[in-house]
């Protein structure tokens, strides 16, 4: 396995910006591919097929977790969401970066499939009260919905020991710059060292 790719799993609970810091790090860094996951939900009037989501029914949604089609999957507040095993292995085969918005239950599958290549950084609101002002602010979900994704937030929040990395997002323009410094350390680690550098210097040949 190629463990010059990086796998950068971002989450967050809802409400703590992870959408926002996401999309800032792939403009920072175009060469970042974004995995595009697949779900079962209504498609949002601001959201785009094929980017946000691929949008599909549950049965297929169904059928792809029969043949192994997804490296890992989560059902939540009703709803299926899942990640393409293909793609990533891909993209790792191809030594691209990718970068994943999903919770905490798909990055420790990540985390425990692709060890040389995950990421793992959590995004943590200033304040737990800032969640519920956030989701109401957005207006588009109800007020039963914004109740369980505080609940599921407080879920994500004890998860928080499985990441490498954590970040307060109480300034988005600060939350981007420790997000970049996190990603270029990781890319100067001694293990993802290319190939030609380490025959450039006859150093850390392969035993």
């Amino acid at each position: 396995m190629n463990s010059n790719s990086l796998l950068l799993v971002i989450s967050a609970p809802s409400g703590a910006g992870k959408t926002t810091v996401t999309r800032g790090l792939l403009k920072a860094f175009p060469e970042i591919q974004f995995s595009v996951s697949t779900c079962t939900r209504p498609k949002r009037d601001n959201e785009r097929e094929g980017i946000d989501y691929f949008f599909v029914s549950e049965e297929n949604f169904k059928n792809y977790m029969a043949r192994g089609d997804l490296i890992e999957w989560t059902k939540t507040y009703g709803d299926y969401y899942g990640t393409s095993k293909r793609f990533v292995e891909d993209m790792i085969s191809a030594g691209v970066n990718v970068i994943f918005d999903i919770d905490s239950k798909g990055a420790k599958v990540i985390k425990e499939l692709y060890p040389d290549n995950a990421v793992l950084i959590f995004i943590l609101p200033p304040f737990i009260e800032d969640l519920r002002i956030r989701l109401l602010g957005r207006m588009t979900d109800s007020q039963e919905e914004i109740e369980k994704r505080l609940q599921g937030a407080e879920e994500e929040l004890r998860a928080i020991a499985l990441y490498d990395y954590w970040i307060i997002n109480e300034d988005v323009d600060i939350s981007m710059e420790r997000l970049k410094t996190i990603i270029i350390a990781e890319k100067c680690r001694l293990k993802r060292m290319p190939q030609e550098i380490k025959e450039r210097f006859n150093i850390l040949q392969e035993r």
